[in-house]
């Protein structure tokens, strides 16, 4: 799985676990989370050490076309910023 799709879906997929847990289950919710935070981390922090500051062209990229036939493609970039851009672009008919 691309690095940026897998920073962007683990809190949501932790998010989801959590919400299967019985919720009576504190000690397993609260283990969850933490592991998932810490895995987020750790994802964030190996993208953090391949980051250049002095080159200002896009450094983190991914593409990942859906349907060839209808022209859909995902594509995340890291720029630098804290905060990642994500874009859908639909086919053009």
């Amino acid at each position: 799985m691309p690095r940026l799709t897998l920073l962007l879906l683990l809190p949501l997929l932790g998010a989801a676990a959590i919400g299967l847990i019985h919720r009576d289950r504190d000690r397993l919710i609260r283990r969850v989370a933490i592991s998932v935070s810490a895995l987020a981390l750790i994802q964030a922090w190996s993208l953090l050490w391949g980051f250049d500051p002095a080159n200002p062209a896009p450094q983190f990229s991914e593409y990942v076309q859906w349907n060839p036939r209808l022209g859909s493609a995902y594509s995340l970039v890291w720029m630098g910023s804290p905060i990642p851009c994500c874009c859908w672009r639909p086919g053009s008919a």
